[in-house]
């Protein structure tokens, strides 16, 4: 989790005390996520402009890599952890490549797709268990009631009584 200028832990047992991972003066950050095999954290730091960093975990403090300027929303790893992505200030979904080792190596950034118009700020895209994304977005480049979310139970039901097999 973050508070202004830092990326702090907790441990779920033993001593729950807060772990500071990063902390630079004056520079907010957000939207830590560390990669599925625990070794690497990505966060964001408003240092100028949003700037996407990633740090080996949970020796934090041992290095910082740049991996993208300028990004929106919060940046997410692939289920295997070989590659991060984020949504860049066009709205295009960028992605690197993660090559494993003990150091963080990463491929030149590339974008995957444009995405839509979002109707939520911070997690726009996401990536599914088997490789397929996910993005809440609005109906058109306006949302009909801005102020009315609908939420639907039992979907799936509902589909396999509307259309069976």
């Amino acid at each position: 989790y973050t508070r202004k200028n830092q990326v702090l832990a907790r441990r779920l047992t033993g001593d729950t005390s807060e772990v500071v991972l990063a902390s630079d003066p004056g520079t907010n950050k957000y939207g830590p996520v560390l990669s599925p095999d625990g070794r690497w954290l990505a966060y964001v730091s408003r240092d100028n402009g949003d700037q996407l960093y990633v740090r080996p975990f949970p020796d934090a403090g041992s290095a910082r890599y740049a991996v993208a300027s300028d990004i929106t929303g919060l940046p997410f790893w692939s289920p295997n952890g070989r590659e991060l992505f984020w949504v860049a200030a066009d709205r295009k979904l960028m992605r690197v490549s993660v090559a494993p080792g003990v150091a963080f190596e990463a491929s030149v950034a590339e974008p995957v797709f444009a995405t839509p118009p979002m109707l939520f700020s911070g997690v726009r895209v996401t990536m599914a268990p088997d490789g397929r994304f996910l993005a809440v977005r609005t109906v058109g480049e306006q949302t009909v009631r801005p102020d009315e979310l609908v939420l639907v139970l039992g979907f799936f039901e509902e589909l396999k009584r509307v259309r069976p097999k």
